[in-house]
This record gives C-alpha cells, sequence and structure tokens, in this order.
C-alpha cells in the first residue's frame, strides 16, 4: 500500500507519498492567480497537477487530506476555491479508485510537529525525518512540510504497521513541542 498526503490551497498546494516503509517524497505546486470569473481554470489548472502526481505514484492506493480551513474573514472567494478544490480532489481520487480521506484541521500538524506547532516547526520536523523539502517557500517548501503531516495521518490510518518507525523518529525530537 502506499499513500499520499495533500496540502491543498488557493495559491499553492503540497504532497507527500509513499508506502511507510521508506521516507516519503514530498514536493509542491503552484497554482495561478485567478479571478472570481475563471474559477474554472483553477480547477483546470488543479486537476493537471494532481493528475501529474497521480502519474509519478499511480501505485497508492490512499490519499489524505485536510478538510478545509475556513475562518470567519475568508472572502466568499478564497471559499469557493478551498471548497471546490478539497471537493476535486475526492472526486478524481474515487474516479481513479483510490480510497480518500478528509481529516480534521490540525491533524496533520499534531502528527508531526505537535499541536501548537509553527510552519517552521513543520518544515524542521519533516526535514529531521529526512524528507527533502523544496528549498523555497515559493515551491511550496512549507505546503510539502504540512503534506508529510498529513501523510503521517495517513500511515495512523491505514498502515500502522510502519507507525512505530515514524513515532520513534518523531517523539525522539519533539521536546518541548508537545
Amino acid at each position: 500500500m502506499s499513500l499520499i498526503g495533500w496540502d491543498l490551497g488557493s495559491a499553492k498546494c503540497g504532497w507527500a507519498a509513499g508506502a511507510g516503509d521508506t521516507v516519503p517524497v514530498a514536493s509542491g505546486f503552484r497554482l495561478d492567480p485567478i479571478t472570481p470569473a475563471e474559477i474554472g481554470d483553477l480547477g483546470s489548472q488543479f486537476t493537471d497537477r494532481v493528475m501529474a502526481v497521480h502519474k509519478r505514484f499511480p501505485k497508492a492506493t490512499h490519499w489524505i487530506s485536510e478538510r478545509p480551513l475556513l475562518v470567519p474573514t475568508d472572502h466568499r472567494f478564497t471559499l469557493e476555491q478551498l471548497m471546490g478544490l478539497s471537493f476535486l480532489l475526492a472526486t478524481l481520487g474515487r474516479r481513479l479508485g483510490k480510497t480518500v480521506k478528509l481529516v480534521e484541521n490540525g491533524e496533520a500538524k499534531m502528527a508531526l510537529a505537535g499541536r501548537h506547532a509553527s510552519k517552521d516547526d513543520m518544515v524542521r520536523m519533516a526535514e529531521h525525518l529526512g524528507v527533502k523539502l523544496p528549498v523555497q517557500k515559493v515551491d511550496g517548501r512549507e505546503d510539502a512540510a504540512d503534506a508529510v503531516g498529513v501523510w503521517l495521518v495517513g500511515i495512523r490510518l491505514y498502515a500502522r504497521q510502519h507507525l512505530t518507525r515514524w513515532d520513534q523518529a518523531i517523539y525522539s525530537n519533539r521536546g518541548g513541542l508537545l
């Protein structure tokens, strides 16, 4: 079994893929800015990028993503984008025969770096596990690190035989982040 963890955003998305017995591969991709009239273009760009990841990891049987994080100050357009990407990811996954799981917000952060972890903490812990992240923030460095957290949630749910390895690596270095 192999998993892909996804971190979705309206400008950048991250992904982490692997079976759990080795360090996952992680990266990110950017989405071109759009206007509200171009929402279909966002879906098309997103589909193309998701399908490129799928072609790279066709044996991934499970796709895991956090539910969109929506806050009261979000504008309607932001809500449409985030909800749309989440829906589209789930639809694509199901059509490709994947098990798709949307997990609660905060689970990825808790799995990798602790409840109150910052983006820097997520990056540091992903690198501590040996994950090679994009070098630049603009290329999805933080999004890829968040996707590693989502991937770890998938390991906890679907590949528990590999959990001890990752828990030992994480908890041996988390210290004050708990």
